[in-house]
């Protein structure tokens, strides 16, 4: 008995050494994670300043060549002509410089037009607004547009399933969640904790964090840069694909079904939507009423989509499916203007909230297949047959 009795402590000591292993392990385990963090930030900034510099050089080397040509083609004008075939030759190399001059003399002339137009979209944008928030009895009427008339079709095809009653909503409400959205976004864009995959796909750059210890809030992004196309231009045609719910349901897979109606129309950058998701196997259905809203800032064009309280929808008629779970909804996209290379630099961003490792990773997969069918209905096919 006395030698069972001694040996009795051993359990005990063994759990506190399993305890202080498991406490190690997560040790290391953060430990790596902040090494990562660092290694990914130095290379990324790494990154930047090799483009930067490329930049530069780029700039260098095009005034350099542009310099020479214009010498040589002197050098050809003062020489005696010797035959036919060195005039021609000449001619054709005039001809050459001349039109790299107009070319040299059309791009400046373009970004100097580039930046009268925005001027003008954001003077008329400013008084827009202070016509809209003017309380006179004057009453101002404006044309549909081809997206309006895209949306009403689409509202009045099938209103049983969607049929609702609303509060309305200011538009000095949609400017304050516009502003403190805005405010968010430039928060993250700032932030140099985030992690960056490796890897691209199709030129898709992504980068995430998660906002809180528990991994469950996942703040996110993926970015590509398009050419030959303006910052408001591309704005324009996302407008319309996000807001017409033919293209918004092209947006998703064919294993979810989507729905988006608009309920209410503020103004003309400011739409209320009722968005509904759904599996083809599944009763439950996941409700938003969202505030879509663009506006212009100092170098682009944002979209913002985030809910708006539930509690101001109110079912018109009794829903069919008895499971309605309400989500939060917010996701923005940002169309920045890179001047210099005649280039605009597109990024999705948004949160979301998931339960576990397999549903963020699908709806990770979602995002980027949908931000793969966002580019081929906005700016293209990547793929044509010949």
């Amino acid at each position: 008995m006395r030698s069972l009795v001694s040996i009795q402590p051993r359990p005990k000591a063994l759990k506190v050494e399993v305890s202080s292993v498991s406490e190690a392990a997560s040790s290391a385990a953060d430990t790596r994670r902040q090494r990562h963090r660092v290694v990914v930030k130095r290379a990324y900034h790494q990154r930047l300043n090799r483009l930067r510099d490329l930049r530069r050089e780029e700039s260098v080397l095009q005034t350099q060549f542009h310099t020479a040509l214009v010498h040589i083609a002197t050098l050809l004008r003062d020489k005696p002509t010797q035959n036919a075939s060195s005039t021609t030759i000449r001619a054709l190399l005039a001809s050459y410089v001349g039109l790299l001059t107009l070319k040299c003399q059309l791009e400046e002339e373009q970004l100097e037009l580039s930046a009268t137009m925005e001027r003008y979209t954001l003077f008329h944008s400013r008084v827009q607004q202070l016509v809209t928030e003017n309380t006179s009895p004057i009453q101002y009427v404006t044309l549909p547009t081809p997206i309006d008339r895209a949306l009403v079709t689409s509202t009045n095809k099938s209103v049983n399933p969607l049929a609702v009653t609303i509060d309305s909503v200011s538009l000095s409400t949609c400017y304050e969640v516009s502003r403190r959205t805005w405010s968010d976004i430039q928060t993250f864009m700032a932030r140099t904790d985030h992690f960056h995959l490796g890897s691209q796909v199709f030129g898709w750059e992504h980068r995430y964090r998660f906002a809180d210890r528990s991994e469950r809030h996942l703040q996110y992004s993926i970015s590509k840069t398009f050419p030959s196309i303006s910052a408001q231009e591309l704005s324009r045609r996302s407008w319309r694909a996000m807001t017409t719910e033919t293209s918004y349901q092209a947006l998703h897979t064919s294993s979810m079904t989507s729905r988006l109606r608009l309920i209410q129309r503020v103004d003309e950058h400011n739409l209320i939507f009722l968005r509904l998701l759904g599996r083809p196997n599944q009763e439950t259905v996941f409700k938003t009423r969202c505030l879509i809203s663009r506006f212009q800032v100092e170098r682009g064009y944002v979209t913002i989509y985030r809910s708006m309280n539930p509690e101001y929808v109110q079912p018109a008629v009794k829903e069919d499916s008895p499971h309605t779970v309400w989500l939060e909804m917010f996701s923005w996209t940002y169309f920045e203007e890179l001047k210099e290379e005649n280039k605009v630099r597109f990024e999705f961003g948004g949160e979301m909230r998931h339960q576990s490792t397999d549903n963020a990773r699908f709806w990770m997969m979602e995002l980027l297949l949908m931000a793969l069918r966002w580019e081929n209905m906005v700016v293209g096919p990547r793929f044509t047959l010949t």
